[in-house]
C-alpha cells in the first residue's frame, strides 16, 4: 500500500423502509454464513449469536431473515441479489478522483424484518479506507446523515410491490448521539429522524421513519478485489441499525437491544 491515500466513501442506499443503512456492504460471493452457533459475516470474527438456537432464530419469531431466499419450511438458502440487496461500489485507491475498482457488493451482512411491523435490523460491513483510520465516528456519522437528506427514490417493495418507483424529498437529523464502546471497540451510537418533506407540507407532524445507527471502528482487515485484480485494502466498520414507522420505534429498539447484545465481536482491540 505504501504512502498512497486510500478513499472509499460510505453513502446510505435508495430511500426506503431500511432507509438508515449505508450502501458498501461485504464482498460479493456471499455475505455470511449460518451455522450452529449463529450467523458469521464474511472473512469477519464477529458471530450474531441465535436467540433461540434450536430453532435458528434471531430476536424472536417475530423476525425473519429478509436478504436470504427462505424456503416455506425455514430453510435458509442463496442471497438475495436484486438492486435492494447488492449494489456497485466504486473505490478511489490512490485519492486522485479517479474511480481505480469497480465491483458490486451486498448492502447487508444481515438484516431482517418484522413480520408484523415490517421494522427492519440490520447489519453491515463497511470499508473504512486507511486515510480516514483516524478519522472521529462522529464526523463519519456527520457524512453518513447528511447523505439522507436529499432527493431519492422509494421503492415500494414490501405492501405494493407492483407500484412504480416514485421519486420523494427528504431531510434527517440526529435526535440524539453518543459515544461508547461496542465489543470492545470505539462506536457512536445515534437515533435518527426521516422526514419526507412533500408530505410536511400538508401534515406539520409527519415523519417517515426513526432509525437507530451505531456504528463500530474494528481493528478487522478488510481486502477488496474487483474482477480486474484491483486491490483495496483498509479496516472494517460494523454497522448496526434498525429503523421502523415512528409509532412501531419503540417495540423495534428494544428488540434491537436484544440483537445487539448477541453480537459476539471475538476479537477485542489490543
Amino acid at each position: 500500500m505504501g504512502a498512497r491515500a486510500m478513499k472509499c466513501s460510505c453513502v446510505p442506499s435508495a430511500l426506503h423502509l431500511g432507509a438508515f443503512a449505508f450502501l458498501l456492504g461485504g464482498c460479493m460471493g456471499s455475505p455470511g454464513a449460518f451455522g450452529p452457533d449463529g450467523y458469521r459475516p464474511s472473512g469477519s470474527p464477529l458471530i450474531v449469536r441465535y436467540a433461540e438456537p434450536a430453532e435458528h432464530r434471531f430476536v424472536s419469531a417475530d423476525w425473519r431473515v429478509d436478504n436470504f431466499v427462505v424456503a416455506d419450511d425455514g430453510t435458509i438458502g442463496k442471497p438475495k441479489q436484486t438492486d435492494a440487496y447488492v449494489q456497485p461500489r466504486e473505490i478511489d485507491v490512490d485519492d486522485d478522483g479517479v474511480v481505480d475498482i469497480n465491483s458490486k457488493a451486498f448492502v447487508y451482512d444481515l438484516k431482517l424484518v418484522n413480520r408484523v411491523t415490517d421494522g427492519a435490523i440490520w447489519l453491515q460491513t463497511v470499508p473504512l479506507a486507511m486515510r480516514d483510520k483516524d478519522r472521529s465516528l462522529p464526523s463519519i456519522l456527520d457524512d453518513f446523515v447528511e447523505s439522507l437528506s436529499g432527493t431519492g427514490v422509494y421503492r415500494v417493495t414490501t405492501i405494493q410491490p407492483h407500484r412504480l418507483a416514485a421519486t420523494k424529498t427528504y431531510a434527517a437529523h440526529v435526535l440524539s448521539a453518543t459515544g461508547g464502546r461496542t465489543g470492545g471497540f470505539e462506536s457512536v451510537d445515534a437515533t435518527i429522524e426521516l422526514v419526507n418533506l412533500d408530505q410536511l407540507k400538508v401534515d406539520p407532524d409527519a415523519k417517515s421513519e426513526i432509525g437507530r445507527v451505531v456504528v463500530v471502528r474494528t481493528n478487522y482487515p478488510l481486502e477488496i478485489t474487483d474482477t480486474a485484480n484491483h486491490k483495496f485494502v483498509g479496516l472494517a466498520m460494523v454497522v448496526v441499525g434498525c429503523d421502523s414507522h415512528p409509532r412501531d420505534f419503540d417495540a423495534t429498539n428494544a428488540d434491537f437491544v436484544k440483537f445487539l447484545a448477541a453480537l459476539d465481536f471475538a476479537s477485542p482491540p489490543r
